[in-house]
C-alpha cells in the first residue's frame, strides 16, 4: 500500500483547488512484476523498490530506474478512517514523515 499527502493542487487542480489544505491518498498494488516480487521502501522523499532501486509515484508506475515505465497491477481496496483499521490491525507499522 502506498499512502501519501498530496496538496490539493498537485491532485486535481480544478476540482479541488478551492477546498485548500491537504489531501491524503492511497493506492494499493500486487507487489509482484514480470515474475519478481518486490519490496518497497519510503526514503523520505518517494517509494522506492529494494530490488532495482527504482522510484515509484501513488498510482503504480516506475517514474525512474531500471523499471521506468512499468506499471504495478492495481488491486481492490478500501481507503478506511484510521481509527477503524488500527482497532482490528493493531501490528500496522506506518512509514513516513514524523510529526
Amino acid at each position: 500500500m502506498f499512502y501519501v499527502k498530496h496538496g490539493a493542487d498537485e491532485l486535481t487542480p480544478h476540482l479541488l483547488a478551492d477546498l485548500g489544505g491537504d489531501l491524503w491518498a492511497a493506492g494499493v498494488f500486487d507487489r509482484r512484476l514480470a515474475g519478481r516480487e518486490l519490496a518497497f521502501v519510503w526514503d523520505g522523499e518517494g517509494f522506492v523498490d529494494l530490488q532495482t532501486k527504482s522510484r515509484w509515484d501513488l498510482r503504480g508506475r516506475a517514474l525512474t530506474g531500471p523499471l521506468t515505465g512499468r506499471r504495478l497491477a492495481p488491486l481492490t481496496h478500501d481507503n478506511t478512517l484510521w481509527f477503524a483499521w488500527a482497532a482490528f490491525f493493531r501490528d500496522t507499522r506506518v512509514y513516513g514523515a514524523e510529526r
